[in-house]
């Protein structure tokens, strides 16, 4: 795309994309025990469009006082279901990464993206325009609101897995005296010039299409019939792999570097590497990845691919604040190719006490999270906690 066209698709995205303001009414409640934990799940619309709605969620253990510590707000994956969170490979609520965190006496509070978890041909029957504000600025105020409206405090921790963990750092961003930290497994910049490159074309195709009245995408139709093969005829012989099974196919697929294509971003982005021989994946639990693949919207919202890869272009929108936050901050690394991003977005907080795990593992972008539990404790629960307890320490009330 030539630079005119560049500059006109920047100044109309700016001129039609307004500043965004959380004004949520309750629609629904629900309330339920499950084991030692008490979770109210709470439901809101927007406004009075039927699609702009999403969900929170609060998990305290029972019989437990936190003590003054610091509230967590977890922020739910782009464009996933408030139950991203609750999954755990045992199956068992318990060992879910918010039910580890209330374990420990912390009040949890889950935010889920706001989404369309549907047939994407409801939009054939209405009005989706309303995606077109499901981007960074929207998370940015839906967290900014749970933050002041409901929990009514400042002494909270954001944090998230992947784009959760990337709306975190931008609402520091925006609100750096609000957070007493953040937490992230995904970054939200880079300096190199390859990653640059890379998401350049997606930031330019992305805005374009905006322009010319999109509002979202299809991310999930050509890959549902992989999964679909894979999940329930696994030993099958795979119609796109001749000599493969339905299941290595699928294993095939996700260890390519760039198969997301547009949503990769970075040009060696695997998301989980099976064995050579194909006989399993290295990290990734593969029964939790199909409970997780269910979570997923169809369609996804254009202007939050555009928040995303154009700040991998080395754009500072969202990340130009960083060095006004002074609190703490943990970043864990989740792949090769996550990592140097991680170190580039580290470097962004110039005063803030900065703490870096390049995750060891080599298994994707997914090895962080839909683990063995055995696993996900050591690379994800563990140092989350172990954090955690350092900046409560720091941070007497």
């Amino acid at each position: 795309m030539s630079k005119f066209k560049t500059t006109i698709t920047l100044i109309l995205t700016f001129l039609f994309i307004p500043t965004l303001y959380a004004t949520p009414s309750l629609i629904g409640q629900t309330q339920n025990q499950i084991g030692e934990f008490n979770i109210i799940e709470q439901h809101w619309q927007d406004g009075d469009n039927s699609l702009n709605q999403f969900s929170t969620k609060k998990i305290n253990k029972l019989n437990t006082s936190n003590n003054k510590k610091p509230i967590i707000i977890l922020v739910s994956a782009f464009n996933v279901t408030i139950d991203h969170m609750s999954l755990s490979s045992t199956g068992d609520y318990a060992d879910s990464f918010e039910a580890i965190i209330a374990n420990q006496g912390y009040e949890v509070w889950v935010i889920e993206d706001r989404m369309l978890h549907a047939d994407p041909s409801i939009c054939d029957q209405q009005d989706c325009s309303i995606m077109s504000q499901w981007g960074l600025e929207q998370r940015i105020a839906d967290i900014k609101w749970l933050k002041d409206e409901i929990i009514q405090t400042d002494n909270v921790i954001v944090g998230g897995i992947t784009g959760g963990g990337m709306a975190a750092i931008a609402t520091v961003n925006r609100y750096p005296d609000d957070f007493l930290g953040v937490f992230s497994t995904g970054a939200l910049y880079s300096n190199d010039p390859l990653t640059q490159l890379h998401n350049m074309q997606s930031c330019d195709d992305f805005r374009f299409a905006q322009s010319q009245g999109g509002h979202y995408i299809d991310v999930l139709s050509g890959f549902d019939p992989v999964i679909a093969l894979a999940q329930y005829l696994p030993d099958d012989d795979s119609p796109i792999f001749p000599g493969l099974t339905n299941l290595q196919t699928m294993m095939t697929i996700l260890g390519v570097p760039g198969f997301l294509g547009k949503n990769a971003y970075s040009a060696d982005y695997v998301f989980a590497l099976a064995y050579s021989d194909l006989s399993s994946f290295k990290y990734l639990d593969i029964d939790l990845f199909y409970q997780d693949y269910a979570l997923f919207g169809h369609l996804a919202s254009l202007q939050h691919h555009i928040d995303i890869n154009c700040a991998f272009t080395g754009e500072r929108t969202f990340t130009d604040n960083l060095s006004a936050f002074n609190g703490k901050v943990l970043l864990l690394g989740g792949g090769g190719a996550m990592t140097p991003m991680m170190l580039d977005t580290a470097d962004l907080f110039t005063f803030a006490n900065v703490k870096v795990i390049d995750n060891p593992q080599d298994g994707g972008e997914a090895d962080n999270y839909l683990v063995p539990i055995k696993l996900r404790k050591k690379i994800l629960d563990k140092p989350v906690l172990k954090w955690l307890k350092e900046v409560n320490i720091n941070n007497v009330f």
